[in-house]
């Protein structure tokens, strides 16, 4: 498996989210309400780009940029994967506690 597949591909989903919520919802955290907005998008990209862009998979896009707001703090050791899991955490302080023991286990 190609490991420097793993920082492109997080540095992609996380722009994507970066997009979602400062473009396409003009900085407010989430889309206004009746708008649809993930699912218009992700019909958009599927036809455009093919798999990879359903409603849920952008979903978690915009909660990656969200809950990791600079780039910098994301992990290189980690996997999309890891990060979609500590992402169903919601708890700031835990959510920490749980990335920084993914990554010692990753080294």
């Amino acid at each position: 498996m190609n490991t420097l597949f793993f920082p492109r591909a997080l540095q992609t989903y996380w722009t994507i989210g970066q997009h979602i919520v400062e473009f396409e919802q003009a900085g407010k955290m989430k889309a206004e309400y009746g708008k649809e907005l993930l699912i218009q998008l992700a019909k958009g990209l599927k036809i455009q780009f093919g798999k990879g862009f359903s409603r849920s998979n952008l979903y978690q896009m915009r909660q990656f940029y969200l809950k990791y707001q600079k780039f910098q703090t994301v992990s290189g050791k980690l996997t999309w994967s890891h990060y979609v899991e500590l992402l169903s955490i919601s708890d700031d302080l835990e959510r920490s506690f749980n990335d920084t023991n993914f990554s010692s286990n990753c080294i």
